[in-house]
């Protein structure tokens, strides 16, 4: 059978080019790291609405967690990443935004209310 020019058999492609299939000398994903980092944020920023000073530290942590997770999807997109975390990547970005949002409004919110519970009689 006659091949058409550019069409290649599933026999022509290299092992790390099958579909599936993840070259060796990727590198590894962060999932579990970036799922620490996520969840420390998120707990940071819950615990700020409370705890004034923990605000800084969870919007320090979902910032950081936010940034290494898109370079991380970013690599895995373009195949110099093990994608296999890829799943675990996006919900550990998801807590830090949620972690920042938190974060931000305990570092607004919390000096109104320590505010308004000094000026009360």
């Amino acid at each position: 059978m006659a091949r058409r020019e550019g069409e290649q058999m599933a026999d022509d492609l290299q092992p790390w080019e099958q579909p599936g299939a993840v070259r060796r000398d990727c590198e590894p994903h962060r999932e579990h790291l970036l799922g620490v980092l996520g969840a420390g944020s998120l707990a940071c920023g819950v615990l700020s609405l409370f705890l004034l000073p923990l605000a800084p530290i969870g919007l320090a942590l979902g910032i950081v967690t936010e940034l290494l997770a898109d370079r991380d999807l970013l690599k895995m997109s373009r195949g110099r990443m093990d994608p296999r975390g890829r799943d675990g990547v996006r919900r550990a970005a998801s807590r830090g935004l949620w972690g920042i949002a938190c974060s931000l409004v305990g570092l607004f919110c919390g000096p109104v209310v320590l505010i308004l519970l000094l000026l009360r009689p």
